[in-house]
């Protein structure tokens, strides 16, 4: 854009009309993107329902922020995503290998192809309760009834039931002596500051005998963390999760999402900004000179 400005003068009518093109149908494109289709109104891409209100829930809700399931077809994967509302189900998004292989028992494999992009059954949910506490998720949603004894619905809208989940995990737990981080206990009390996407500030407490914090959040690496102000190694959780070594008592943690590549990136890009500057005044300078 800034080579386009300091040669226009030089240009004529005829270059111009080109340049003019291209930089149209750049906009056009950025402008599709945005807002999907210019030709369909942005409110109908998001049409609100009973159900997507209740979860999303008032405006004033609390900070911690939780994950939903649903069973079966009313929510196609990703879908609740639009509204902001954490769906555990990440098909045609990013299926990290690892969430797939934790949550084998609420999606077993079929036929050599494992995907979160298929029902699952109360069954198989009773199976993975202990991991979906783990995994922070707070609402089922279904179409069907349970067999057996089941929280009831919190909310019905037709033939949808939304259900709580008992026992519901958070987005920080430290799991005790047992080695699957899915005994009994492994709620602390925990106070979130601030939260939002790559970032995390929490108040802490944790119990005797409990040494690791378990974030609900998917591990891959460039997540940094400090407790009470001191870096301290991000690991994994069984394959999926971030932990932290911590000693009990009470302490304020805090993550972030940096990767070095990133850096790199602001690095390179500052230093291809300068040299096109560098250009610009070279160009200048040799004009002055000349004339």
């Amino acid at each position: 854009l800034a080579a386009g400005v300091a040669g226009a003068r030089r240009m004529t009518i005829v270059t111009r009309l080109p340049i003019g093109i291209i930089v149209a149908c750049l906009a056009d494109l950025f402008l599709f993107g945005r807002n999907y289709n210019p030709a369909i109104p942005t409110e109908q891409y998001f049409p609100e329902s009973p159900v997507t209100r209740f979860l999303k829930g008032p405006a004033g809700r609390d900070l911690e922020p939780f994950r939903v399931l649903s069973l079966e077809e009313e929510f196609p994967p990703n879908v609740l995503a639009r509204y902001g509302v954490s769906d555990i189900r990440n098909y045609d998004a990013i299926e990290v290998r690892q969430m797939l292989e934790l949550f084998e028992t609420l999606w077993p494999e079929d036929r050599g192809r494992r995907t979160s992009n298929s029902w699952t059954t109360w069954q198989q949910v009773r199976a993975s309760s202990d991991i979906l506490r783990l995994a922070n998720v707070r609402y089922l949603i279904s179409t069907t009834a349970p067999e057996g004894s089941f929280p009831g619905g919190i909310f019905q809208h037709g033939r949808v039931t939304i259900r709580r989940v008992a026992g519901e995990g958070s987005l920080l737990s430290a799991p005790g002596e047992d080695p699957f981080g899915l005994g009994q206990g492994h709620q602390i009390a925990a106070s979130i500051k601030d939260y939002r996407p790559g970032h995390l500030e929490a108040v802490v407490t944790i119990p005797d005998g409990r040494r690791t914090l378990v974030f609900s959040e998917t591990f891959i690496p460039g997540w940094r963390a400090w407790i009470d102000g001191v870096a301290c190694e991000v690991s994994p959780f069984r394959g999926a999760f971030m932990a932290v070594p911590i000693s009990p008592g009470e302490h304020c943690v805090q993550l972030d999402y940096s990767p070095r590549s990133f850096r790199l990136g602001l690095v390179l890009s500052g230093i291809g900004l300068l040299a096109v500057l560098l250009l610009f005044a070279i160009g200048i300078i040799r004009r002055k000179t000349s004339s």
